[in-house]
């Protein structure tokens, strides 16, 4: 008996709505073969308007063929039917896998840039995990851009794959989402965990009909499973942030809890020469030692140009090429001086800072310096913390010190309210600490208003947590 031939071409239904075709009859044979087209395949043939299945048509010599061992179940036609209602309520779901993908892509480079700001529904985990890479130092830096990076497109991955029919992940990705939505609730990020609680709306229903796709049955224990996977990870990143936090507080002064007073010289004078400008002979400067125990001095940038009597004003990327001579003294005794040998990091560094400068202190003046160093605190400053401005005014001949109330302040500034006002002519440059003694800022400005004596209620301190990455 001679083999089966006919003029018909074939259109093939595969999962996830794919279509292959058209085909010939030779064409189907090696997918017939290799069992591709089985006897519940959607097709449509060249002379018919609807869909069949492949077992309708008798010259592909296939059957249909009952799934388990009931025979009053639904037969192959049925169970394409409801798979695919199953697939079409997976990818409701994981459309939402696209926003959360995309929008974690870009909390990943803003983390990377130091930008704290986030798209709450992305993931949340992206600042934490740059934050562990910025605290173990600049390799870990890239390993946790990368990391970052990864995470957001798995997540892309899986709603691709599930679109098409694939969703063995769904699961995995909807436990790492619960996580951080726990994460951000753990730590009062409440716009966050409202945006996630919405994407898990829409995440779980697909979850869900993932297990009838596959023709499987969601029980108890899967999703006991992946309640346990996604606490874990909750408690992993809670631990995470809780070792950071702790890593980032630093020891209290030793002086600090005495009378103000009696504090130690920290602020100093600043005397500079500069090739082809005039000199700095104005504002304040302070020491910073670093927790590897190297010491910087720090002043405020805008005291390089005219508001420090520099003209025309130094730029960062002149400063090492035109700096002649650069001490920091005591302002009753000037021989307790240490030498300025030019700036810390690159000039690319403070391109996004608002007054930052930091200092490099030629290295046979460290052992000797002439004012106490200060510890960077790296945690943000609380509204109503008590703070203390240090320094002298343009007036002033010794260091004085004045307390305020934290108003308002950020990863950029710390704005305080003196007790009452004072003139800050002559103040720029000043550090200013909690009442620990730890420094939180270098003054810059004011945004009050003068009064009739032209003293001011309250100051603007550009944060340390603005310069934490040249302080590591």
């Amino acid at each position: 008996m001679g083999k089966t031939k006919n003029n018909f071409t074939y259109v093939v239904g595969l999962e996830g709505g794919v279509e292959e075709g058209p085909l010939t009859w030779t064409d189907l044979q090696p997918m017939l073969r290799t069992g591709r087209v089985v006897g519940s395949t959607f097709i449509k043939r060249s002379d018919r308007m609807e869909w069949t299945t492949a077992a309708d048509l008798p010259e592909l010599k296939v059957k249909d063929v009952i799934e388990g061992k009931d025979l009053f179940g639904p037969d192959a036609v049925t169970q394409e039917i409801v798979k695919e209602l199953h697939l079409r309520k997976v990818r409701s779901g994981v459309s939402w896998l696209f926003w959360i993908g995309a929008l974690s892509l870009l909390n990943s480079g803003l983390a990377a840039l130091g930008v704290g700001k986030s798209y709450a529904m992305g993931l949340g985990a992206a600042h934490l995990i740059t934050a562990l890479g910025d605290h173990f130092g600049s390799s870990a830096v890239v390993i946790s851009l990368g990391v970052n990076v990864a995470l957001a497109l798995s997540f892309l991955l899986v709603g691709v794959l599930a679109w098409h029919g694939r969703p063995w992940l769904l699961g995995p990705a909807l436990a790492v989402y619960v996580a951080d939505t726990i994460l951000s609730a753990l730590f009062e990020q409440w716009l966050s965990v409202g945006l996630h609680a919405l994407a898990l709306v829409f995440l779980t229903p697909g979850f869900v009909a993932s297990y009838g796709a596959r023709g499987l049955e969601l029980t108890w224990r899967g999703w006991a499973m992946q309640g346990a996977i996604a606490v874990a990870l909750s408690g992993a990143g809670f631990g995470s942030l809780a070792y950071l936090e702790k890593s980032l507080k630093v020891e209290p002064a030793k002086w600090a809890s005495s009378p103000p007073a009696q504090w130690p010289i920290v602020s100093l004078a600043n005397d500079a020469e500069f090739k082809g400008r005039t000199r700095l002979a104005a504002g304040n400067a302070f020491f910073i030692r670093l927790k590897s125990g190297k010491v910087l001095a720090a002043t405020a940038r805008h005291l390089l140009g005219p508001d420090g009597g520099v003209e025309p004003e130094v730029k960062l990327s002149e400063l090492d090429s035109t700096l002649s001579k650069w001490t920091v003294a005591q302002r009753n005794a000037p021989a307790k001086s240490a030498r300025i040998r030019g700036l810390h990091g690159a000039p690319g560094d403070y391109r996004a800072l608002a007054d930052w400068v930091l200092l490099e202190v030629h290295p046979d003046d460290v052992a000797k310096l002439p004012a106490e160093p200060l510890s960077p605190r790296l945690t943000i400053v609380e509204e109503g913390e008590t703070i203390y401005m240090i320094g002298t005014g343009a007036r002033g001949a010794a260091q004085e010190v004045y307390r305020a109330k934290v108003v308002e302040a950020d990863d950029w500034s710390v704005e305080g309210q003196f007790e009452q006002p004072i003139d800050l002519v002559g103040f720029s440059g000043s550090p200013v600490v909690d009442a620990y003694g730890n420094l939180v800022g270098v003054l810059t400005s004011s945004h009050a208003e003068p009064d009739k004596q032209g003293k001011l209620s309250s100051f603007v301190a550009d944060s340390t947590l603005e310069v934490k990455r040249l302080l590591k």
